[in-house]
Parts: C-alpha cells; structure tokens; sequence
C-alpha cells in the first residue's frame, strides 16, 4: 500500500499529535466555557466588596 518507508512511520507521527490536538482544543473550550462565568462572578463578588468597603 506504501511507496516508501518513511510515510507509515509519518502516518504514526501525526495521528498522537492530531490527537494531543484535539485534547488541547477540548480543554480550551472548558476552560472558556468555565473559566468566563467564574470570572463574571469573581468581577462581581469584588464589585460588591468594593461598594460596601467605599460605604
């Protein structure tokens, strides 16, 4: 099926790092997914410390 030697050894190469791409891509999306709301919150709870600090 191959032509030369050295494409099955580049096919193995690139399908962990196609994976390990993946995995970056789907914590990304977690951690944008999660992290922005937590951020929303964490702004607010220290909007609201703030204003009662300033009181």
């Amino acid at each position: 099926m191959t032509h030369r030697d050295g494409e099955p050894q580049r096919v193995e190469i690139i399908l962990p790092r196609a994976r390990s791409i993946v995995w970056l891509g789907i914590k990304v999306y977690l951690i944008v997914v999660l992290g922005i709301p937590l951020l929303g919150m964490i702004v607010a709870l220290m909007a609201v410390v703030l204003i009662a600090v300033m009181r």
